[in-house]
């Protein structure tokens, strides 16, 4: 886990049976706004998710800019990541991930794409029961239980 960019992100390898994802790898920020855990599209679409088939959620997800499309992977989700002290960690989440979508942008009459991030929430924080440790001056992060 480090600081980064764009917040606190720690790098994921991802697993989900049901939709063959074996070994996806993926960075995620750790927000604490947020209810749950989002992956974004492009990388639903670069791990072949069929996110067109996916469910609706059902009210659109606000604070990406804008009201944001999200779709429902009910399925559940295993993430492999590393803690500061180097040991491995395999934490499931049980309900899915919510795949989200930015909200269009235009500009003179051309879309602008923007990028999606990928997001761990509180219901990952809450079910794998880490602790999260920020020191931000001193660009120190880490997870531990």
């Amino acid at each position: 886990m480090e600081v980064g960019e764009k917040g606190l992100e720690v790098d994921c390898a991802i697993f989900c049976p049901a939709y063959r994802i074996s070994n996806g790898i993926a960075t995620f920020i750790v927000d604490t706004g947020s209810k749950r855990t989002f992956l974004s599209w492009e990388d639903a679409k670069r791990f072949e998710i069929p996110v067109e088939n996916l469910p609706h959620h059902q009210k659109p997800i606000i604070g990406f800019g804008g009201a944001a499309e999200a779709r429902v992977a009910g399925e559940v989700f295993h993430l492999v990541f590393e803690t500061a002290g180097g040991s491995t960690h395999l934490e499931t989440i049980p309900e899915g991930l919510l795949i989200w979508r930015p909200p269009r942008r235009r500009k003179r009459g051309r879309d602008i794409p923007i990028p999606g991030v990928n997001i761990l929430g509180r219901d990952f924080l809450e079910g794998s029961r880490f602790e999260l440790h920020a020191d931000i001056a001193n660009r120190l992060c880490y997870l531990s239980k």
